[in-house]
């Protein structure tokens, strides 16, 4: 797979040059001004192997073939893409509207893709949803008010320690990040310089480009057992006072550690809303 995208690429770059070298070519040989500048022509050259190519990917996405069937017939699409094109390139060809026609269909594409997956993700989610309710095992009341949740050692589907584990992991964050946030936005518009405000802006926001897997790796590895050895710390120096071993039950996994790292990832939005509704107030 990388090979042969890694020469559509190519095919699409040398269509675009072809392309390009081709109008004025016959241009020259038909003594004939082009209809528009020879650039457009490269451009509609690598737009028609760019469609070829995606229309044969949006086959392969949606009926299972082969990969071998991909690995060959995506250099062979765009190249065939390319070669229709230069078919029609000509002096007189109106590349420049062709262009921004191919353009334009790309963008609806686009649009048109972007709607018809969300709708599959809404379909898979409600056919998968039905199935797990049609389970003999699976009780819908006893799911939604059911306390206990043991789906691999036992048949037991009670969804409100799951429930109540999002609700207060997000009631952490929040707890968190909502006075921080409004505290530095309140700063950032009505205290800060400008020159403050265009350097801290942008650093606060670059959280909000980090991906989320990041900050879960984090979570499990540095904030996790960080919380722990506070936890065994308190424990040490409360047991002399109270006589428990365990005061606090710390674990690598917890709650705590979870709202803290969610905290920081809202944290760029709570400050960025505040602040454009205090600026524009």
């Amino acid at each position: 797979m990388p090979l042969s995208f890694f020469l559509t690429l190519a095919i699409v770059f040398f269509a675009y040059v072809g392309g390009w070298l081709l109008a004025g070519f016959r241009a020259r040989q038909q003594q004939r001004a082009l209809s528009s500048h020879a650039r457009y022509f490269g451009w509609f050259c690598a737009l028609c192997a760019v469609m070829s190519a995606g229309i044969l990917l949006l086959g392969v996405w949606i009926l299972p073939v082969a990969p071998l069937v991909l690995d060959y017939g995506l250099p062979l699409a765009a190249f065939s893409g390319a070669f229709a094109a230069a078919l029609l390139v000509s002096p007189v060809f109106p590349a420049q509207r062709n262009v921004e026609r191919l353009i334009v269909l790309l963008l609806k594409a686009s649009a048109v893709v972007a709607l018809v997956t969300t709708i599959f993700i809404i379909l898979s989610l409600a056919f998968e949803t039905g199935r797990f309710f049609s389970f003999d095992d699976v009780d819908t009341l006893q799911f939604f008010i059911g306390t206990d949740w043991s789906a691999q050692t036992a048949s037991a589907f009670g969804a409100v320690p799951l429930f109540f584990g999002t609700f207060f992991v997000a009631f952490l964050a929040i707890a968190f990040a909502g006075p921080i946030g409004l505290y530095s936005a309140v700063y950032l518009s009505e205290y800060a310089s400008d020159r403050t405000r265009r350097i801290a802006r942008p650093m606060l926001e670059v959280l909000a480009g980090i991906p989320t897997v990041v900050y879960g790796f984090f979570a499990v590895l540095f904030v996790g057992p960080l919380i722990q050895d506070l936890g065994n710390l308190i424990n040490t120096i409360a047991r002399p006072l109270t006589g428990e071993d365990d005061l606090i039950r710390s674990q690598p996994r917890s709650a705590l550690a979870a709202g803290l790292v969610m905290a920081i990832m809202i944290l760029p939005l709570i400050s960025s809303l505040s602040h454009d509704v205090l600026r524009t107030v």
